[in-house]
């Protein structure tokens, strides 16, 4: 099974008697492997389709067990089926005289699962991928655990195609094809640029979207942000879907709208770097319009 996030292990805490009342034991699950799972829970129980659900693990050593060796998988379930799956190493090799360990394991939720209710499981596999055999209350013996429902909703998605006032044809890379956009004025220097696009595919990438506003060679306005006021980043994208993305911009004193050049660039925060663009109004990495 392949992880679907990556696994961050503050590390391992050295025996203190209040971190034993401190930490959790709603599990209480003993393994023979040495380990005892004490808590195992999301950090919400609602989930919007596309986005990480993070999932905080609290163990306790109860032996001479290499954590690295041993992997957690989760799953969101619906009925027989997995909507999404992760696997991740438990930790790292705890240091001497450390029997506390953490771990936060971000698992993806698919941006095309349906809403609903999924119930999450966990499972802990030893060295050779068998899972392991969890002790419990009355003695239970299990090999997966029941970690409670998660509602999973999914954003209010459009399938018909816009009619934007200025029509454009702009592809991003393979995410995004921009139609085209509309433009309101307001007083005191408020403009209202609205963009059209129509998905292609999705990413993990944290994507924004810049609207630049130039008056010949001197930026006089700007506004980023994640499409749709921020509701819709790239991992929650579906191919076919079209996004109305409106963005707010005030131009400084004296600066009116028309005469202006607008360059829209869709970029990756962490990276800065600025997805390809094709089409007639291409222009480099932007595409550029002219208004009037």
């Amino acid at each position: 099974m392949v992880g679907l996030g990556e696994v961050a292990v503050p590390g391992a805490y050295r025996s203190r008697p209040d971190f034993d009342r401190a930490v959790p034991d709603r599990l209480g699950l003993r393994c023979g492997c040495g380990l005892r799972l004490r808590e195992l829970a999301p950090n919400s129980r609602e989930i919007l389709a596309g986005r990480l659900l993070t999932v905080r693990g609290y163990y306790q050593r109860t032996g001479s067990i290499n954590p690295a060796a041993y992997r957690l998988v989760l799953e969101l379930r619906q009925g027989d089926g997995a909507a999404a799956a992760g696997a991740w190493p438990l930790g790292p090799t705890a240091p001497a005289g450390s029997d506390w360990l953490a771990g936060v394991y971000d698992l993806r939720v698919p941006a095309t699962v349906e809403p609903g209710e999924y119930r999450l499981m966990g499972r802990l596999l030893g060295p050779e991928g068998r899972p392991e055999t969890l002790v419990g209350g009355l003695g239970r013996n299990l090999t997966e655990v029941d970690l409670g429902l998660v509602r999973v909703s999914v954003p209010e998605r459009r399938f018909d195609p816009p009619q934007p006032a200025h029509p454009a044809d702009v592809y991003y890379g393979n995410l995004l094809h921009l139609l085209g956009y509309t433009l309101e004025t307001g007083d005191e220097g408020r403009l209202r640029v609205t963009l059209y696009w129509q998905v292609l595919g999705s990413s993990d990438r944290k994507l924004k979207v810049s609207v630049q506003l130039f008056d010949g060679p001197r930026l006089v306005a700007q506004d980023d942000g994640v499409p749709v006021n921020w509701t819709r980043p790239a991992s929650t994208w579906v191919p076919g879907e079209y996004l109305t993305d409106r963005h707010e911009i005030t131009l400084p004193p004296g600066i009116p709208p028309n005469n202006l050049t607008m360059l829209v660039i869709v970029y990756d925060e962490a990276t800065g770097r600025r997805l390809g663009v094709t089409g007639p109004e291409a222009t480099g990495d932007a595409a550029a319009f002219a208004l009037r």
